[in-house]
């Protein structure tokens, strides 16, 4: 095994959640909206 490999191993983790926590804070935005459009066409 490369141990270059390894010196990069304890990086990967924050590299991931970067763009998980992205993806997740996203998904709240656009829940977010929808909730407020069905609110709305309820009012209607």
């Amino acid at each position: 095994m490369n141990c270059q490999v390894l010196d990069h191993v304890p990086a990967l983790p924050s590299l991931a959640a970067k763009p998980l926590i992205l993806c997740l804070a996203l998904r709240r935005r656009l829940e977010a909206k929808r909730q407020r459009l069905e609110a709305e066409k309820k009012k209607q």
